[in-house]
């Protein structure tokens, strides 16, 4: 027999401590698992953001387990219920005055007044800058501007990556590692343009981009060939998407990005997407949605940085009618409200673990392939991938020129 509204009450009263607790215990295991992602994929580590108290958890008994050297990362997923957890609040980390002060507050600027211009979100923008303080650290040059600009331009910062080792082991840092940090350099240096009036060495910060072109198209060769031989288990996309879509309602945001991916996998753009019921003139500068054709016009493919002519992409009538019913059970300006990563993480998967999937899925048809022939298409989807810098996989040939078709 069902509460009454008396009893619920009373019953909410009663666990109001639990489902608390509860409540903060998913918000850390969110956090973890997607620190947990970044560290697989050699992303900038995210700092949780809950702005729960050492206080809090320890009367909630949640036990967590925080990264010395990462303000509020989780090295480990948090425990409930522990008695006497012992949670130490991290201390904050102090802002560094003149030199590395002044470039952040260079790129705080930059963002305030022109944010169109940058990809990242600002907690991206923001573990950029304490990856590019982690390699400046130790380099002998001062904290003043000039000092920076001199240690860039005489090489020294990108060496440090390139030369990179672990502190504890000495061993030669991972390929994702140097990628991270290189990304930071080629950030501060070439996508804020901080020090452009400050005698900033053209060649330099190409040295800087080349090199980080490299480091990308390395990790990304590792990763296909991962899936390639064997080396990482990976689920089929269908046996994924099938998993998802039974664990949410027919048109939750959830299942129209698994359709959407199962048509054109990519990273998180689906995020940037608007709607509109016909297609708009004048030509908007973003991407956009026409639910009249069932067609994406890609303007921006994030990981790029750069614009490209205007592309189309034609969904399938299964993936077109999933939004046609997400938009009428909920009306919306955006195609997707939420982010990739959440939306994502609710049905148990993520954007790379799709596009991993796709790989595998690619290959099942043919069990006979070799070893060499598998290591061949491995390189040529890394060349593709280094030249291009657009990576989508299984275009089923609707990927096409907006102007010739629609």
């Amino acid at each position: 027999m069902p509460f009454t509204a008396e009893e619920r009450a009373a019953y909410n009263a009663a666990n109001k401590d639990r489902q608390a607790a509860q409540k903060t215990l998913k918000k850390l295991r969110v956090a973890y698992e997607r620190n947990e992602d970044e560290r697989r994929n050699g992303s900038p580590l995210t700092s949780f953001d809950g702005g729960v108290k050492a206080s809090t958890l320890n009367k909630q008994g949640i036990r967590v387990h925080w990264d010395k050297e990462n303000y509020k990362v989780q090295t480990r997923a948090p425990e409930y219920p522990v008695e006497n957890p012992g949670n130490v609040d991290p201390p904050k980390p102090t802002r560094r005055t003149g030199g590395m002060g002044d470039v952040e507050d260079r790129i705080e600027a930059a963002f305030r007044e022109n944010p169109g211009h940058f990809k990242q979100q600002q907690s991206t923008i923001k573990q950029n800058m304490e990856f590019f303080n982690r390699v400046y650290k130790g380099t002998g040059y001062g904290y003043d501007v000039t000092s920076i600009v001199g240690c860039i331009n005489e090489g020294v910062l990108l060496q440090k990556v390139v030369n990179g080792v672990h502190f504890k082991t000495g061993e030669p840092h991972a390929v994702n590692t140097k990628k991270s940090y290189c990304m930071a350099l080629n950030f501060v240096v070439n996508t804020c343009e901080v020090f452009k009036n400050d005698g900033l060495d053209p060649r330099a910060v190409m040295d800087i981009e080349l090199q980080l072109v490299e480091y990308i198209a390395q990790s990304r060769q590792g990763q296909i060939q991962s899936v390639l031989d064997g080396s990482k288990a990976v689920d089929l996309f269908t046996e994924i998407f099938e998993r998802g879509v039974a664990k949410i309602s027919k048109y939750h945001e959830s299942a129209v990005w698994l359709h959407l991916a199962r048509d054109l996998t990519l990273r998180g753009d689906y995020e940037d997407v608007y709607v509109y019921d016909t297609r708009p003139d004048p030509e908007p500068a973003h991407n956009y949605y026409v639910r009249d054709k069932g067609v994406i016009y890609w303007k921006h493919i994030r990981k790029t940085g750069h614009r490209y002519p205007i592309h189309a992409y034609q969904y399938s009538q299964e993936t077109r009618d999933i939004i046609e019913g997400s938009l009428r059970q909920k009306p919306r300006d955006k195609l997707i409200t939420s982010t990739g990563w959440y939306l994502l993480n609710k049905v148990g998967t993520s954007v790379n673990e799709l596009r991993h999937a796709k790989i595998s899925e690619m290959y099942e048809d043919h069990p006979d392939m070799s070893m060499a022939e598998r290591r061949k298409k491995a390189e040529e989807m890394y060349h593709s991938f280094a030249t291009q810098k657009v990576y989508v996989r299984e275009l089923r040939g609707r990927f096409i020129q907006a102007e010739e078709q629609f």
